[in-house]
Parts: C-alpha cells; sequence; structure tokens
C-alpha cells in the first residue's frame, strides 16, 4: 500500500477526492521504464537499482506518482538476504579496537593481520573487501524475482493501493449494495471476505428495494492492534471492487499536504464507477489457518456436519432485524441447524450485545466462540462470568479448537440441561 506521503487527493465541500492516474503516455513510459530496470537488474544489489532510479523518477512531471509507481513495483519483488553478519560484524569491530589500543600497526597490512588472527578462516574472506561485512543489510540485498506486470496494471494497481491507503485510518465504512445483482453463491463469498478479514459489521437488508447495508466499523473503534485492523480493513477493498454495483463511504483524515495543511476529517465516498479493479480472484481467497477446516473436522464430528458457507441470520430487534454473518453452521441429522460466530479480539463492542441477544432468546439458535483476549478481565470478564446461559459459548485462543467445539455440542444437545434448543 501506499503510504501517507505518496498519497494524493483534494477536498471538495467537505469531500475526499483521491486523485486517480490513467493511462496516459507519459505515465505508460514511466511504468514501463521502472519495470523495465527491474527486470534487466536480475541479481543486482538494492543499492545498485537506487543509483539507477533518480533519472527516472526526475523525469515525470510529479515525482510523487513516479515514488509511488515505484513501491508499488518494488514491494511487489522478490529480494534474497545475505546470512546475518551482526555478531561477527561486531566481534571484528571489537578486535579491530582492541589491537589499536593496545598494539597499535603502522599499516593497514599489519592492522589487519592482527584482526584476522582473531578470527576463524571461512570469515577472513570478509576482511578482503570491507563492504562483505554490511551484506546483510537491505541495500545489499540482491533482486531474485519481479512481477509480470504491463504497465497499465502498475497503475490499475497504483489506483487501488491509493484508496487502500486512505481507508488505513477510516473511523466507520458504510457499504451498499443492490442485492439484484448478487447472486446466492456472490453473497456467500463477500461474507466470506468479511469474516476472513476479521472486520466488526452489522448488516442490515431491506426486502422493498432489496439492498444490503453494511456498517464496517474501522480501526478507530478498536482498541487493540489497530495498525493490523486498519490494514484488514483496506485489503476489503478489493473483495468490493469486484462485485457489479456497489457504494462506499468512509470518514478519513487524510495527510496534511501544503495546500491544505489542517485537512481535518473528510467524506471518501467510491462506487462501481472509479477506476479500482478487484476479481473473483480476491473472493476466492482462503487464509492458510481456515482452508480445509471443515473437511478436516467433518469425519471427527459425526454425526455433525460442519460448514463454512452458513446463510445469514436474521436477530429480531426493535428498528427490524440485525443480520448476522455467522462463521459456520452446524447442522445433526436429529437436532438441525446451529450457527457458530467466532468472537476476536477486536470484536469487544460486539460482545455485550450478541449476549444479550440470546439472554433475551433472539438468537434461539446461535453459540458464540469467543477468543480469551476478550474475557480475560474487566467488561468482558464481568459480562461472561454474569451470563445466564454458559453451554452457549466456548473459549479459545487465536482459532476455535476440535476438542472445545465438541465440548460445546455434547452441550447443546436437547439431552443436555439448558440447551439451546429447548
Amino acid at each position: 500500500m501506499l503510504s501517507r506521503d505518496l498519497l494524493r487527493w483534494r477536498s471538495r465541500s467537505g469531500e475526499l477526492e483521491p486523485l486517480w492516474l490513467g493511462s496516459g503516455p507519459s505515465l505508460i513510459t514511466v511504468a514501463e521504464q521502472l519495470l523495465g530496470l527491474y527486470r534487466a537488474s536480475h541479481g543486482a544489489r538494492q543499492s545498485d537499482i537506487d543509483e539507477a532510479l533518480p533519472p527516472i523518477i526526475h523525469a515525470c512531471r510529479s515525482q510523487v506518482v513516479a515514488r509511488g509507481l515505484h513501491k508499488i513495483i518494488a514491494d511487489a519483488c522478490t529480494f534474497t538476504q545475505g546470512e546475518d553478519l551482526r555478531e561477527l560484524r561486531s566481534a571484528i569491530f571489537d578486535a579491530s579496537a582492541k589491537a589499536l589500543r593496545e598494539n597499535p600497526s603502522a599499516h593497514c597490512e599489519g592492522h589487519r593481520a592482527q584482526v584476522l588472527a582473531t578470527i576463524p578462516d571461512s570469515d577472513a574472506r570478509l576482511l578482503e573487501d570491507p563492504q562483505l561485512l554490511y551484506a546483510d543489510l537491505p541495500q545489499w540485498a540482491r533482486l531474485e524475482a519481479t512481477p509480470h506486470w504491463s504497465a497499465e496494471e502498475v497503475i490499475d494497481r497504483y489506483n487501488m493501493h491509493l484508496a487502500q491507503g486512505f481507508l488505513l485510518g477510516a473511523h466507520r465504512l458504510d457499504l451498499q449494495l443492490d442485492g439484484r445483482q448478487l447472486s446466492v453463491g456472490m453473497r456467500r463469498r463477500l461474507l466470506k471476505a468479511l469474516r476472513w478479514q476479521r472486520l466488526l459489521v452489522h448488516i442490515q437488508a431491506s426486502a422493498e428495494d432489496d439492498v444490503l447495508r453494511f456498517e464496517i466499523s474501522g480501526p478507530g473503534a478498536v482498541l487493540d492492534q489497530r495498525s493490523r485492523y486498519g490494514l484488514q480493513l483496506a485489503q476489503l477493498l478489493p473483495h468490493i471492487a469486484s462485485l457489479p454495483h456497489w457504494q462506499l463511504q468512509a470518514r478519513v483524515t487524510p495527510p496534511r499536504s501544503p495546500r491544505d495543511p489542517q485537512p481535518g476529517e473528510l467524506l471518501l465516498r467510491l462506487d462501481e464507477r472509479a477506476p479500482l479493479r478487484g476479481g473473483s480472484r480476491f473472493l476466492a481467497h482462503v487464509p492458510k489457518e481456515l482452508s480445509g477446516l471443515a473437511a478436516a473436522w467433518n469425519p471427527r464430528l459425526q454425526p455433525w456436519q460442519l460448514s463454512d458457507e452458513p446463510p445469514l441470520l436474521p436477530i429480531a430487534g426493535a428498528t427490524g432485524p440485525e443480520w448476522v454473518a455467522p462463521d459456520y453452521l452446524l447442522t445433526h441429522p436429529q437436532y438441525g441447524n446451529f450457527s457458530l460466530e467466532c468472537l476476536h479480539r477486536w470484536h469487544g463492542t460486539i460482545l455485550p450485545r450478541r449476549l444479550q441477544q440470546i439472554t433475551e432468546g433472539r438468537a434461539p439458535r446461535l453459540l458464540l466462540a469467543i477468543d480469551r483476549a476478550l474475557v480475560r478481565s474487566g467488561e468482558g470478564k464481568a459480562l461472561i462470568e454474569a451470563f445466564p446461559q454458559p453451554q452457549r459459548l466456548m473459549l479459545f485462543n487465536d482459532l476455535p479448537t476440535l476438542s472445545a467445539l465438541k465440548r460445546l455440542l455434547a452441550a447443546n444437545s436437547p439431552d443436555a440441561p439448558g440447551t439451546a434448543s429447548k
């Protein structure tokens, strides 16, 4: 993603307008030159590539744009780092200082020989070329692989990273989708994307116009791990951009600029007309820790079946139903269906509401898996201790476990006292 110093924007009537890049000839030329530099520098050191950059950067009408295009390409490259030489470098410096202090030589060759005598023969080559002592530093990393992009693809990625850069610090993101344009499969994949990004989301569905509204909390609403949460929120944008019809708005605080040294909070509006290229490949992504979970657990959960494509769960409320996106659907041939929602450490604002809904009987078939970080102390701990239906809950660290899930299901069978199915 683009860093804040590379974000380009203007404000108009309290709204933030990103300065998108088009595929003009001059920008295509800059992108092609940057790609050409990296492709011609296979095996070269990072410092050598950096030395060749200024002519390309300074030839661009906007150096901020050129630096942004360069960052997009450089971040996608693979560099090999040398072995860690910090301890050896420190030992050589100590030996050199000791030789200078106790038995200084009149010539550099004599001093080098004294230092060489204190280190293994295998490391003596490092003193033949003093620069090799720093081969583990970033500027000595060697280019191993470059992205297979066209210049147009680099510009497309720049625009996506530009929009994501503004979302990193958003307080809230409001998303509206036209349900008539979404297939059932697309809805499910979008809900998966929300769950896998572990975002705080409140969903409303309108039966009259078939509109889905998502209220997604931003890093400003999270007390813990804000930087990580902000990154996860920004990474949702490619998922959204792959949808046929969407409208997004968020309150963001852009970086200062010479034209606007105190921009304050502005409203960012985006929709499908923005030059943001997503793709179904984003919605098909499955994190490593979740891939194959249902297939691995189902043989050991018999006769229960675990599905990672649960439907939306409506929970009645005073102003209409709240639509919850559970993480899993658990099905028993005799007991029926249960939904399982996982609340992670940044779901502290959801926990009280969800416990109240279960207590009031508005979510009779909802089970909760709660990250222990939420309930170790403070309000979370007090809520759990006072909750009248503990059999509806399971605790986990990072991810739920199979053994804990089995205990949860056993506690909620019709034969168990206080079961949710009664």
